[in-house]
């Protein structure tokens, strides 16, 4: 019984710090809609397992306990990955803004995971319901598939390049363009840096366009 409590206990506190970077983002972070959708349904995530916390406690029975187990290890697995995507697209206060355009581009590429993690929890949670009607109340089983239908029409997010301000992805990798006033800082430290990787033309354009120590102008 102490593995089916233990585990429901590690997966909330996963969801509930995910939740917690969401809320901390600055308000400009332009995640995809995907995560706000996604960050809504952790909410009701969180209070079901709860709910189903309080469940196993009061049942002294080590079939409900494994089979709770596990469907709740799938349950961590995936809660883990999206805390990971949280933590590294989801941008900080303390960012810089080249920081925050960054994850922004990553937020993009990584939006269909999301909503794919997502998907996986939620249909877990389904399934504990299904085996175990009294681990969740009537309204808990309705809002869960209210939550299943609404992450189910998630649609893809957008190409990089059809987000305004955000280029066009390479493979492995993402485009920044840059339409106003002011520098452009593609490549600021270590690693490699591909100017230009494909058939057609590049325009550089009019003024000064410097690379390392020399410039074309």
């Amino acid at each position: 019984m102490s593995d089916a409590t233990g585990i429901i206990s590690e997966v909330i506190s996963i969801v509930d710090a995910t939740i917690k970077v969401y809320n901390a983002a600055p308000d400009d972070a332009r995640l995809p809609p995907n995560f706000k959708t996604v960050s809504t349904r952790l909410h009701l995530v969180f209070n079901l397992l709860d709910n189903a916390e309080g469940y196993v406690k009061g049942k002294a029975d080590d079939a409900l306990a494994a089979a709770f187990t596990r469907v709740l290890t799938c349950c961590k697995k995936q809660a883990t990955q999206l805390q990971q995507l949280f933590n590294e697209v989801i941008p900080t206060k303390r960012d810089s803004r080249d920081k925050r355009d960054f994850k922004a581009a990553q937020a993009i590429d990584n939006g269909s995971q999301v909503a794919t993690l997502m998907k996986g929890i939620l249909h877990n949670l389904q399934l504990l319901a299904t085996k175990f009607p009294e681990s969740m109340s009537d309204r808990g089983k309705s809002n869960l598939g209210e939550a299943i239908e609404k992450v189910s029409e998630l649609e893809p997010c957008l190409p990089i390049g059809e987000v305004s301000g955000l280029g066009p992805s390479l493979p492995g990798g993402f485009g920044v363009a840059h339409y106003g006033s002011g520098p452009q800082n593609v490549h600021t430290g270590p690693g490699h840096q591909y100017n230009y990787g494909g058939e057609g033309n590049q325009n550089i354009g009019s003024g000064n366009q410097y690379i390392g120590i020399n410039h074309i102008g």
